[in-house]
């Protein structure tokens, strides 16, 4: 039984993130998280986790988009269209700028020394973004890359946010038909 439940574990793992750089449909789903988001302090601003929608790890289309909004000291998530970001793909793991926000990465940056300033000469990002971006999947782990910090505006670079991946998991939440559900913990930093 043992064995079954580390078996059934790893396959829901490896789908997880694995197939998250191939999903391309960002159709919303109406699915609600199942549980509430979480916000806990950082050393320079806070930490936030976003529930993902309950899906299967063989179709990452049925995940649709979790909406969140950043705040000064904290953030909020909802399945309807409002925010600076989308969180989609499988999962929920891959982060896109959502209506008129600009989503910028810097590499070897800490949170908590990037500014304001830092917008201009950080690169611009299209589309959802995933693995190998701000995080990497091996051995049914993703792992944050160090030193990535994600910059996302919706005012042109006045009001910048600066975020990080702390994590991403997944969890079982029906065998049959396989469905997951993942929490991405994001660290917050309003500039």
């Amino acid at each position: 039984m043992k064995n079954i439940l580390k078996s059934s574990l790893a396959v829901a793992a490896a789908a997880l993130l694995s197939l998250s750089s191939y999903a391309k449909d960002n159709n919303p789903a109406v699915i609600q998280p199942l549980t509430p988001a979480k916000v806990t302090a950082i050393s320079c601003g806070y930490s936030y986790s976003v529930t993902g929608n309950v899906g299967s790890p063989f179709n990452p289309s049925s995940f649709g988009n979790v909406y969140v909004t950043l705040g000064n000291g904290s953030a909020s998530q909802s399945s309807i269209p409002s925010g600076q970001l989308i969180f989609t793909e499988h999962a929920n793991a891959a982060v896109a700028a959502n209506g008129n926000a600009e989503l910028r990465i810097l590499t070897g940056a800490d949170i908590c020394s990037v500014t304001a300033s830092n917008w201009g000469n950080a690169t611009p990002l299209s589309g959802a973004v995933g693995e190998d971006v701000w995080y990497t999947y091996e051995n049914q782990v993703a792992t944050p890359i160090p030193g990535v910090v994600m910059l996302v505006s919706n005012d042109g670079g006045n009001t910048v946010w600066a975020f990080t991946l702390g994590s991403a998991t997944a969890s079982i939440v029906t065998q049959n038909p396989l469905t997951i559900q993942g929490t991405v913990t994001i660290n917050v930093n309003q500039l």
